[in-house]
């Protein structure tokens, strides 16, 4: 089954919440960066260790406000890894991604490389200075959410989702996408230890017509 949600407004977040979706996230980062290694798939390394170092740095960051929106970012960035992880293991093409989901993995990661550099721009800021930079923080941290939905719709047009399974979809959360994407790794361990690759094409050669 597929795994893409639609994101959705989160509700303010306890301790234990919060470091559960970190977990589950990082779990789907860490095994995007498998599935980039084992199979060879394009850009997906790359994909995988910005979310890891984006997950990290919002972790270690000292900034406390916007809890709900850093959080909201983190579930957009889960979600799209476990679509990304899903769409391979459906694969009717010996696990060879096409061309139109390879652009739009770098397109994601493009996206990633912004949110990393905003997210590591926040850790040096002092109490003061983030006030004066409250509004541009604000009008950043909604842009980068608008990025991460317009990735979200992009995957879920490669999963031919119908509208109807798209809204039942809203109702799942980030746990239960983590034990979906833990019951795909069970089921095919492929995913990370596999001897076939696909041939690393460039951006020229990907991107769509």
């Amino acid at each position: 089954m597929v795994l893409r949600r639609a994101a959705r407004t989160l509700p303010a977040m306890q301790p234990s919440a919060y470091q559960s979706l970190l977990q589950y996230a990082t779990l789907a980062a860490s095994t995007t960066k498998e599935l980039a290694v084992s199979q060879g798939i394009p850009f997906l390394g790359t994909t995988a260790a910005l979310s890891q170092a984006i997950f990290k740095s919002i972790e270690a960051r000292s900034i406390k406000s916007d809890t709900a929106d850093w959080m909201k970012m983190i579930e957009q960035i889960h979600e799209i890894l476990c679509a990304i992880i899903s769409l391979y293991s459906t694969s009717e093409t010996d696990g060879v991604l096409p061309p139109a989901i390879l652009y739009d993995i770098a397109k994601f990661t493009e996206t990633l490389q912004r949110i990393y550099t905003f997210v590591k721009g926040q850790q040096g800021m002092g109490k003061i200075k983030r006030l004066f930079k409250h509004l541009d923080h604000a009008s950043r941290l909604a842009a980068c959410r608008d990025e991460l939905q317009h990735a979200i719709a992009m995957f879920s047009v490669h999963t031919n989702m119908s509208v109807t399974t798209k809204i039942s979809e809203l109702e799942k959360d980030a746990k239960q996408r983590h034990e979906e994407l833990l019951e795909l790794i069970a089921t095919h361990p492929e995913l990370t230890n596999s001897e076939h690759s696909v041939s690393v094409g460039n951006w020229d050669l990907i991107k769509p017509r």
